[in-house]
């Protein structure tokens, strides 16, 4: 059986067969990984970068509300370790037609729909160049 020393920096666990080795990151960083077994030994390096944002949704799905009647939308990102993040103040609201309905990105409103005249637009949360969107029905 193989014995193995990791620096702990940028990893949660270390799991070992006789084959296979997983590591698993924490946070970012590199860190070295020797492996021994009797005399014989090897190292590797293992740099554990940052989860990238893969994509955005926004809810709720395709509401419908009257005029006049605020909907607060939520952007949530998947990334690509599989998490999710709430980053409705992260992202830039905006609507295809302020004529009907207008979204704020303003601080402690972000993502606020005002409806403004019966209509259909899409409500787009952007953060860089990654978005998602969802439709809103404005009724009279």
């Amino acid at each position: 059986m193989a014995e193995s020393t990791v620096g702990r920096s940028a990893l949660t666990r270390l799991e070992t067969s006789a084959e296979v080795m997983l590591v698993t990151g924490v946070n970012t960083g590199m860190t070295t990984i020797i492996a021994t077994l009797g005399a014989i030994s090897g190292t590797t390096t293992v740099t554990v970068t940052p989860a990238t944002l893969m994509s955005i949704a926004v809810t709720p799905a395709n509401p419908t509300t009257p005029v006049s009647t605020p909907v607060p939308f939520t952007a949530t990102g998947t990334y690509s370790d599989a998490t999710t993040q709430n980053i409705t103040t992260l992202v830039t609201w905006t609507s295809s037609d302020m004529n009907i309905a207008t979204v704020s990105s303003a601080s402690g409103s972000e993502g606020l729909a005002t409806p403004v005249a019966a209509g259909m637009v899409t409500i787009t949360a952007t953060l860089n160049t990654i978005n998602g969107s969802t439709g809103l029905t404005v009724t009279p």
